[in-house]
């Protein structure tokens, strides 16, 4: 049974990222392995940290089943748009 993984990406000049989680199927059995993170891998963002032992955690399957639609919708004033990405956090109780 998987219980940790170690990641150390190969960053190139300052190309840090961030890492929400890791899904590790064995192929052999079926089994999925969930390793939530969360954190970047950037030695200018978060920490600071390049490398990470990630532990396996139980994957709340409810979470998985839940549907949103998010409707964004920007103004029509000039150069008020933005092609940055955006990310949404939605934080409650199932």
């Amino acid at each position: 049974m998987l219980i940790a993984l170690g990641i150390t990406p190969a960053l190139v000049y300052s190309s840090g990222w961030h890492l929400d989680h890791v899904e590790v199927t064995d192929e052999a059995t079926g089994s999925t392995y969930y390793f939530p993170c969360g954190m970047w891998f950037d030695k200018g963002e978060g920490d600071r940290q390049v490398e990470r032992v990630l532990v396996v955690a139980p994957r709340d399957e409810r979470a998985v089943n839940a549907q949103y639609k998010i409707s964004v919708h920007t103004s029509d004033i000039k150069y008020a748009g933005t092609d940055a990405n955006v990310h949404i956090q939605i934080m409650g109780e199932m």
